[in-house]
């Protein structure tokens, strides 16, 4: 399952993430990869590295979850994945590109909106990524 860290363990710092595991991200249709390392940060941005070792370098995956015009659904199994959800938002999707030609950036531009689409391992895992980005939207 996903780590949950509500507070530091040293002097009562603010956490450095409110949940962290790995995921699968959809880049194309029927396309996933794995991203081995994501956080869903305190100041509501969800972060996706391909490994914990790259966190130096810009993530792969990057949305600012606590727009009110975000929204996390379960969709359950979707282009041949199991434990599907997806986080839309009105304005459209951007994530910065990683320098990895074969993964290009996240994005969707326009009025129209888009969508990210993650898988989990299973779908205790899914649910509570979507929990947590639901709170944070409150």
């Amino acid at each position: 399952l996903p780590k949950k860290s509500l507070t530091s363990s040293r002097r009562g710092t603010a956490p450095l993430y409110t949940l962290a595991g790995a995921l699968y991200h959809r880049y194309k249709p029927s396309k996933w990869t794995r991203l081995g390392y994501c956080v869903l940060t305190p100041d509501a941005h969800l972060l996706g590295f391909r490994s914990s070792a790259n966190q130096s370098t810009s993530p792969t995956v990057s949305l600012f979850v606590a727009a009110a015009s975000t929204v996390a659904v379960y969709a359950g199994r979707e282009s041949g994945m199991q434990h599907v959800f997806k986080v839309t938002h009105s304005s459209g999707l951007v994530g910065p590109s990683s320098g990895d030609s074969e993964l290009p950036a996240v994005s969707a531009h326009g009025g129209g909106g888009g969508a990210l689409v993650f898988a989990a391992d299973c779908e205790e895992e899914a649910l509570s990524w979507i929990n947590v980005s639901l709170l944070l939207l409150r």
